[in-house]
């Protein structure tokens, strides 16, 4: 299988839960530019089930204002940190003030930042 291939390879994936469809495009297209294997998650619950079972996810990005009803990202970025405390997390929002109270190590960036500094954020 091609999830496989990817395995053996060690090819490093950034799991990505954004629900603006056109800054998720352009963000996995800088990641994959970057040398990532960028995987745009199907909401929250997507992202918690790849959280457990994706081994090869080094780094996440995650925007703070998720649809109504759902968790923002930074209470994503909080369950994160306990399921997988070594992960890599990047925290982007169109509103900077958002951008506080992160979980230790993470890192904020406004969604105005250039995507090429978010891919290389995740490929540290």
């Amino acid at each position: 299988t091609m999830v496989g291939a990817l395995g053996r390879l060690q090819v490093v994936t950034v799991l990505i839960v954004e629900d603006d469809e056109v800054y998720g495009y352009a963000l996995s297209k800088a990641l994959r530019a970057a040398g990532r294997h960028p995987i745009l998650c199907d909401g929250w619950t997507d992202y918690l089930a790849r959280l457990e079972t994706d081994q090869c996810a080094k780094s996440v990005v995650l925007d703070v204002r998720l649809p109504e009803g759902t968790p923002n990202g930074l209470a994503l970025a909080r369950m994160t940190r306990m399921k997988r405390p070594g992960l890599n997390l990047i925290v982007v929002s169109n509103d900077p003030a958002l951008l506080v109270d992160l979980p230790d190590g993470a890192r904020g960036f406004p969604k105005s930042a250039s995507l090429a500094d978010i891919a290389a954020a995740a490929n540290d």
